[in-house]
């Protein structure tokens, strides 16, 4: 078996510079982590309001439909059509601060 010389216990140099160096790459393991979670938890939130915005708008589409005169039924109305284009302005911006 090859034999490792010992580090001199009295090194005090070199042995603060090897402590400096651990504490920086746990810093940085532990910054790579929170930041990896970070992204993950912003990723989700957008995906669930994303999906939560697609349920509500098929639900008033729904009650709509359901209270909407015999005449008119299958029509798109005028509120219907408004709503689309401030679901088109909202996923605008959503996907503007995805992005940021």
């Amino acid at each position: 078996m090859p034999r490792h010389p010992l580090p001199d216990p009295h090194d005090y140099p070199s042995a603060r510079r090897g402590a400096e160096r651990l504490r920086r790459e746990a810093l940085d393991d532990f910054w790579r982590g929170a930041d990896a979670a970070w992204a993950r938890i912003q990723l989700d939130a957008g995906a669930r309001l994303v999906r939560s915005t697609q349920r509500l708008q098929a639900r008033l589409r729904a009650l709509r439909r359901a209270h909407a005169p015999a005449e008119t039924h299958g029509q798109l109305q005028p509120e219907s059509r408004s709503e689309n284009l401030a679901g088109d302005q909202r996923k605008a911006f959503l996907n503007t601060c995805l992005k940021g």
